[in-house]
């Protein structure tokens, strides 16, 4: 009995840590530079920029953001729904030339005291939102850009 126990724990150690890496990366976004028709960053400062495909420099730009994406990690914190959309300081829109639209916005982290929710932006994380799904993902490079630009 012993022996099976031990063979059993065995067998799961070395299979779970595979399955957990394809859940992993099924989650995963993946974009390619080619499915990308145009991405808008709005601020909240009533700022808006556009970098389309058809322009040298800003396709550039868009081959940097695809990369960020696909290169980022997921995140294990929760992501936050319930914050008011007029704190977001800054929102990007990837618009996919199949008609789909990606949104990627700061993540926040909340914490409720006293029936008193106080949320503070999570540093260097962002929610990936694509197809009304949305992943919590690590990437310094991404936050940084849509925070400063």
């Amino acid at each position: 009995m012993r022996r099976l126990v031990i063979l059993v724990m065995v067998i799961f150690g070395l299979f779970f840590p595979i399955q957990l890496l394809l859940v992993k990366a099924s989650i995963q976004p993946k974009l390619e530079k080619v499915d990308v028709s145009f991405i808008q960053v709005n601020r909240l400062n009533g700022e808006t920029r556009l970098f389309k495909e058809n322009d040298g420099y800003e396709e550039v730009i868009i081959d940097k953001i695809v990369n960020w994406i696909n290169t980022s990690s997921p995140s294990e914190e929760a992501n936050e729904l319930e914050l008011n959309q007029t704190s977001i300081i800054s929102i990007m829109k990837i618009k996919l030339k199949n008609g789909d639209v990606a949104v990627i916005e700061p993540a926040y982290n909340c914490v409720s005291q006293n029936q008193v929710k106080t949320c503070t932006i999570a540093d260097s994380e962002v929610i990936y939102t694509s197809n009304n799904k949305k992943l919590r993902l690590k990437s310094v490079e991404l936050y940084d850009w849509l925070l400063v630009g």
